[in-house]
């Protein structure tokens, strides 16, 4: 639980979702999709985007966190109509309430409920695919793909030293690479995690938990795995917020 919260706090506290907030309350307060000048009056109806974006941003990623915890085998587009369907429900009795609230008879202009709930479920999906779209036709692939089959895909989970083989595993698989895990760290630049040991690196998205002794500290990972954690790269890992 506490590691879920650091991640969520730093997915949250990211310049990248601070600048989609403000630009996409600027964007609701001036379209005004939902025609919401009409209850709150112009200064109102911007404050409401601001706070609503800022809630959408929240449980989005609340979403999607917890969907990759709780179902860590799942398929990308299965998990994406899973945390849809979260944030659908959640998002939409949110917006549904603050509506009643400052006009109990909001509903009498002929927005229902179910109207919301699609469009709050389609802007999730399409804001989605398009975010994933972006990060992926602007990011290049960490050099370490190109030795791994396209059937693992590209979530990695953990790499280890395997004798004088390395071996990665990703949320599709396993493959054996012929290798120094020196040079493994080296093809890993770019992507979100970092070493613990001297034969294990981490992916920072598949810690879901910590264990820790008087002097020992070993990760648990989303696919059941358990990577120890050296006590030379303690103050690597408190770093990142896991200790």
């Amino acid at each position: 639980m506490y590691v879920a919260f650091q991640e969520l706090r730093s997915r949250l506290t990211s310049r990248s979702r601070i600048s989609i907030w403000i630009g996409a309350s600027i964007a609701c307060a001036i379209s005004d999709p939902f025609g919401l000048g009409l209850i709150f009056g112009e200064i109102g109806k911007g404050f409401f985007w601001f706070f609503a974006i800022a809630m959408a941003i929240v449980f989005g990623n609340i979403s999607e966190l917890f969907v990759r915890r709780t179902f860590p085998g799942v398929s990308i587009v299965l998990a994406l109509v899973l945390q849809a369907i979260g944030f659908t429900f959640f998002y939409s009795l949110l917006v549904v309430s603050i509506l009643l609230g400052f006009s109990p008879n909001w509903a009498e202009m002929g927005i229902a409920f179910s109207e919301i709930a699609v469009n709050c479920g389609m802007i999730y999906l399409v804001v989605t695919v398009i975010k994933e779209l972006f990060i992926h036709s602007t990011t290049p692939a960490p050099a370490i793909f190109n030795r791994l089959p396209d059937a693992l895909g590209t979530e990695l989970l953990w790499v280890s030293s395997r004798d004088h083989y390395v071996e990665v595993c990703t949320k599709l698989g396993k493959e054996q690479i012929l290798m120094r895990f020196s040079d493994a760290l080296n093809e890993l630049e770019g992507c979100a995690g970092f070493q613990v040991h001297r034969s294990h690196w981490v992916a920072r998205a598949a810690i879901v938990g910590v264990q820790r002794s008087s002097a020992k500290v070993e990760l648990d990972l989303s696919d059941g795995t358990t990577i120890p954690v050296s006590r030379s790269y303690h103050e690597v890992v408190e770093k990142e917020g896991i200790l």
